[in-house]
């Protein structure tokens, strides 16, 4: 039995395209590319994994994957990733807390005056509502609160 091969999706010809634009490739550039890596001479024609590795090469050029963000009337400025479905992911899936994130609660831990010696591990326990972070979600919570505990403190 043969299996179908998964075809390039919408969202990776939109991040494709952003690239080209991004590095201000020229059109013969980018057809050079795709002769080159792939002997195909559009992007359509590219399967899943064959459109990942490119991505991956566009960014081994410097370029940066733009942040998904959905912006509409009464949206608070900051927005995760929580409020945009990604049909990537099944819906039993967590992502983890990437190194940034927890750099970043580190540093804002360490400038926040804490009056007990435990007093992180407190707070996050009152105001967030869970003993350590353990999933992004709850990292972006936490980086935002920790936001505002500084810019109150300050």
């Amino acid at each position: 039995m043969k299996r179908s091969v998964r075809m390039i999706e919408p969202l990776q010809v939109k991040m494709i395209h952003t690239a080209v634009a991004t590095l201000r490739l020229s059109d013969e550039d980018y057809r050079t590319i795709l002769l080159g890596h792939y002997k195909k001479k559009s992007c359509k024609e590219l399967t899943y994994f064959e459109a990942s590795r490119l991505i991956d090469y566009f960014k081994s050029l410097g370029f940066i994957i733009p942040r998904r963000k959905e912006y509409t009337a009464g949206t608070s400025s900051r927005q995760d990733f929580r409020n945009i479905p990604r049909k990537d992911l099944p819906d039993n899936v967590v992502l983890m807390p990437s190194r940034e994130q927890l750099d970043m609660i580190d540093a804002l831990a360490g400038q926040i005056v804490w009056k007990v010696e435990d007093g992180f591990s407190r707070w996050l326990k009152k105001y967030i509502k869970i003993d350590r972070v353990k999933t992004a979600d709850e990292a972006s919570d936490t980086i935002e609160g920790l936001k505002g505990l500084l810019a109150h403190q300050g």
